[in-house]
């Protein structure tokens, strides 16, 4: 869905893209990643094929998976490939980004430590990335002892939401438009397997 997305978008605006960004949750492959930290990564791996996109800024590695992680998942792209976090759409992103030659940055918050034992949430996206609530919330209300670990996805998530959103509020305000806005010192640069 994420490609796709990127896709419509560039084809949408008619190529005249400044950027392409992927804003969003990650979870933490490592210790040092807390809650509501925020990662813009230097390289973003293809956990399917281990290709990769580096970029000309940033630092550490974002694992881009096809499913939620959860912590036996993490343990292993850790060591497969010494991650610092995981989510599932930003290589899908910065590809699109790397075909068109547009500039592109991976901004990131920690919404799951590396050792949360995530609710099984995979099976309700769908095919098209939307997370279905409802669905959810039904399957958990029934399942007493995930409420806990529910409860505080919910507060990382909030938390991780308050501090992304802050750092959005500060990048559209650097950002003139018509002007560049350092998105460039950004673009891909380089993908190899």
């Amino acid at each position: 869905p994420a490609r796709i997305a990127a896709d419509t978008v560039y084809k949408h605006c008619d190529g005249k893209v400044a950027a392409l960004l992927s804003v969003g949750y990650a979870g933490a492959l490592s210790p040092r990643l807390k809650v509501a930290d925020l990662f813009e990564p230097k390289k973003i791996v293809c956990a399917a094929d281990d290709t990769e996109i580096i970029n000309s800024t940033g630092t550490g590695t974002l694992i881009s998976a096809g499913a939620v992680a959860g912590v036996e998942a993490k343990e292993m792209m850790a060591k497969k490939f010494d991650g610092d976090a995981v989510d599932m759409e930003a290589y899908s992103v910065a590809d699109v980004a790397r075909i068109y030659g547009v500039p592109f940055r991976a901004i990131k918050v920690v919404s799951d430590g590396f050792d949360f034992p995530m609710p099984p949430m995979g099976r309700f996206i769908d095919e098209y990335g939307r997370f279905h609530k409802a669905s959810f919330a039904a399957y958990a209300a029934m399942r007493p002892w995930i409420w806990s670990d529910v409860w505080r996805l919910a507060r990382n998530g909030s938390r991780a939401t308050k501090m992304l959103c802050e750092r959005l509020g500060q990048e559209m305000e650097s950002f003139a438009p018509n002007e560049k806005t350092g998105f460039a010192a950004s673009q891909p640069t380089e993908v190899s397997r």
